[in-house]
Order: structure tokens, then C-alpha cells, then sequence
């Protein structure tokens, strides 16, 4: 059974807003997608949390890019936004 409509909270009112993504070699799909959710969605989803999934190259890719580097290349990555 369905939860009634009145009840069902709207995705920006949840405390904890997780993005999961896939991605491979180009890491600018994260940021369009945050950009695209936050600017142009209304109202903005602005997500608590960002996990990627991504193969050896892709972490290895993501880690020289970002300020935050990733220790293990050949795991799947988690950030977690501020």
C-alpha cells in the first residue's frame, strides 16, 4: 500500500539528500548535475551527500582533479558534500 499524497515529503525537505552517480572518465557530468539540480530545478534539491561509482581510471581521474584526493584508486568512491 502506497503512502496518501498529504504525508509524501517533497525531496528538499528531507534531511539527508543523497545523489548517487555513475561516471567513467568524465567527471564534468558531476558538476553539470549538480549544477542543473541546484540552479535549475525549482525548487533547488541541493543534495547532503554525493556518492560516485566509477572503474579504476574513472577514481584515478576524479582524484587528480579534485581537491580531495581519493587513497585508493581501485575502490569506488564516496564525497560527501559540506
Amino acid at each position: 500500500m502506497t503512502e496518501p499524497t498529504r504525508n509524501r515529503k517533497e525531496p528538499h525537505e528531507h534531511p539527508r539528500r543523497i545523489l548517487l552517480m555513475v561516471t567513467g572518465r568524465t567527471p564534468q557530468v558531476v558538476t553539470e548535475t549538480l549544477y542543473a539540480l541546484s540552479v535549475k530545478r525549482d525548487p533547488p534539491f541541493i543534495p547532503t551527500e554525493v556518492h560516485l561509482v566509477t572503474t579504476a581510471e574513472g577514481a584515478r581521474t576524479l582524484g587528480s582533479r579534485s581537491s580531495r584526493r581519493i587513497p585508493d584508486a581501485s575502490m569506488a568512491c564516496a564525497m560527501t558534500t559540506a
